[in-house]
């Protein structure tokens, strides 16, 4: 304390309060780079996206998961060509704090890399669980025309479930599906009256479409999603009819006669029949992140500072591994596959 009648020093006033902050909050903890874990589906060569990603989990010198942030700097990555004749350009910007410990790592390749890439994780300068990471060629990128020829191996290595609860209920009003009674009553239904509806046929993995109706210039969105897949894998003969307007069109119930028709659509209600896919507004923000959006499914993660009283981001079907044996994590289940 200062002696009474004396003013204490603006300088040692400052320091003291200084010192009083650091004491409150108390530092990060130190990270141990060979216990952090590094993990996801952006450290294989066979899983084509438009952004390619990872986690990377802080780790303590103990071995516990940190559950804050360690500083949005805490780790380095690089991510480059593994062969140093092949020139591949490759968006990598700094990954992303979940302020929960774990980061998330994106980046969108602009040219496939034949030889492999090499992905290098580092806490200051030393190499983060596993690193460098090898991904043994080729690697495409997300406009490579090179599509698997068997599904079944596709769904496998994309770790697709073998059910969906969504599309299983919205499919259960239609046991069979009538294609020549959907090309009679399509048009008149919809059509004529609400002019957003577009007929797609898939034929030898090439995509076909018919607009019925002058308000369909959303089929961009539907475009571009089927044209992704069909990169990706090749997809079965069908053809279908997608609602590319704002409300659904379906609202016959499933016991009237005549029965509804299967609509695909971007939206439903608890009284209407259409198939739901994910809005256009998410595959589009998919297909464009790190390039022409800034908001998608990826980036939001990085926008987690918890406020008192507001729901947290829980970070959706991510499952943290709490191994620390050296072994490596495996993938999580349910990542954006356009």
């Amino acid at each position: 304390m200062a002696p009474a009648g004396r003013r204490m020093s603006p300088p040692l006033l400052l320091l003291l309060l200084c010192a009083g902050t650091l004491r409150a909050t108390g530092a990060a903890e130190a990270v141990s780079p060979e216990r952090s874990l590094v993990w996801g589906p952006g450290l294989r060569a066979d899983i084509a996206v438009p952004v390619r990603y990872f986690y990377i989990q802080a780790v303590s010198e103990d071995g516990r998961n940190l559950t804050a942030s360690p500083g949005n700097k805490s780790f380095k990555v690089s991510i480059k060509s593994l062969s140093t004749k092949e020139f591949v350009r490759i968006h990598v910007p700094d990954p992303l704090d979940r302020n929960d410990g774990s980061f998330l790592m994106r980046y969108r390749m602009y040219g496939s890399a034949g030889e492999g890439l090499v992905i290098e994780v580092r806490h200051h300068d030393q190499h983060v669980a596993h690193s460098p990471y090898i991904l043994k060629g080729p690697v495409y990128h997300e406009y490579c025309d090179c599509p698997e020829e068997d599904p079944d191996i596709w769904q496998q290595t994309y770790s697709c479930p073998s059910s969906e609860e969504q599309i299983s209920k919205d499919f259960a009003p239609f046991p069979s599906i009538d294609l020549k009674r959907m090309l009679e009553e399509v048009p008149k239904r919809f059509a004529e009256s609400r002019g957003a509806i577009v007929h797609y046929t898939i034929l030898n993995n090439q995509i076909y479409r018919r607009s019925l109706g002058k308000y369909t210039d959303f089929k961009m969105f539907s475009d571009e999603m089927l044209q992704s897949l069909a990169r990706k894998v090749r997809l079965p003969d069908f053809e279908f009819y997608i609602n590319v307007g704002d409300w659904p069109v379906e609202h016959r119930k499933a016991n009237d006669t005549p029965g509804p028709l299967p609509m695909i659509s971007w939206c439903g209600s608890s009284d209407s029949r259409d198939i739901i896919l994910p809005t256009y507004d998410v595959t589009h923000s998919t297909l464009e992140a790190l390039r022409g959006v800034t908001n998608d499914l990826l980036s939001i993660q990085g926008h987690t500072v918890q406020i008192p009283g507001e729901p947290r981001w829980d970070g959706g079907c991510v499952q943290v591994p709490v191994s620390h044996d050296g072994g490596q994590p495996g993938l999580e289940a349910g990542f954006p596959i356009l």
